[in-house]
């Protein structure tokens, strides 16, 4: 009986074993941000010796005189948020504040649009009460009605189909508080 079980386990010996496969297990997948161009950046807006902070009160302020934009009057400031739309993911999305600047006056506000570049962020109306659109300026052309912009939201694949002209710009993004 010795005798037969030690030729079996030599014979079993002597048969390769198949192991068994591993499936390999799943990465698990994160997403990854992969920009398909490059989008222009804003102008330099804000000098860096116009924001101060004061570690004793935790406060920060942005002093709106010397900007690089040569308003002849303080500007006006709108603190808002945007809707929940994408179109800008990811430099603004819903919750975040953005930092708008427009001039006080007419005078102001010609010399905002005439410093507009391509990159600038602004918001723009197309008639009176119409929807507020926050996208980024792609391209300035000028043709016999003047100066009119193709604007674009960041995370959206088609310029917007609105020929957009200098009365309809009303704000520019200066800075976003996430």
């Amino acid at each position: 009986m010795k005798e037969i079980l030690a030729l079996i386990l030599h014979i079993f010996r002597k048969i390769p074993v198949k192991k068994k496969e591993e499936t390999p297990k799943k990465k698990e997948e994160t997403p990854v941000y992969k920009p398909t161009v490059d989008i222009p950046s804003p102008s330099d807006i804000v000098p860096p010796g116009n924001i101060e902070y004061y570690p004793n009160s935790g406060s920060v302020d942005i002093l709106l005189g010397g900007l690089n934009i040569p308003f002849t009057e303080m500007p006006k400031v709108w603190l808002t948020t945007v809707q929940d739309t994408n179109s800008m993911d990811a430099v603004v999305d819903y919750g975040h504040t953005c930092i708008l600047v427009e001039g006080s006056t007419e005078a102001d506000k010609k010399i905002m649009r005439d410093y507009l570049q391509v990159g600038e962020v602004v918001v723009y109306q197309m008639k009176k009460g119409g929807r507020k659109i926050i996208h980024r300026i792609i391209d300035i052309v000028f043709d016999v009605e003047g100066r009119y912009y193709t604007l674009q939201g960041d995370n959206n694949s088609l310029p917007d189909s609105a020929v957009v002209r200098d009365k309809h710009i009303q704000w520019l993004l200066i800075g976003v508080i996430y």
